[in-house]
């Protein structure tokens, strides 16, 4: 099995492993689904942001209403508010809370 593994691995067809981790028992209770609609064509500053703020679970490039897709999670609604200020320097948002995962 090991064997397999390892040539799918190099074949590129298996890209990581990961692990699943419930948030909510490391206090991680606001999961926020954020639409992000660039005010410039800087999209690599944006880029750089994302990959800085450990808080941002997914990030996405969109086709349709936005350019970006985020998925982040905080413990309170005050981190959500100061992301959300730092986040406007990039551009406007929307964004939606979860109120349960079902998949």
């Amino acid at each position: 099995m090991a064997d397999r593994v390892h040539r799918m691995e190099d074949l590129g067809i298996i890209k990581g492993f990961t692990v699943d981790v419930d948030e909510g028992s490391l206090g991680l209770q606001i999961t926020a689904l954020i639409t992000v609609c660039m005010k410039t064509a800087e999209h690599h500053v944006l880029h750089n942001f994302i990959r800085d703020r450990p808080e941002i679970r997914e990030a996405h490039r969109i086709s349709g209403d936005g350019c970006y897709w985020l998925k982040a999670v905080f413990q309170t609604n005050e981190q959500l508010s100061r992301f959300l200020d730092r986040l406007l320097n990039y551009g406007n948002y929307r964004i939606s809370l979860s109120i349960d995962t079902i998949k």
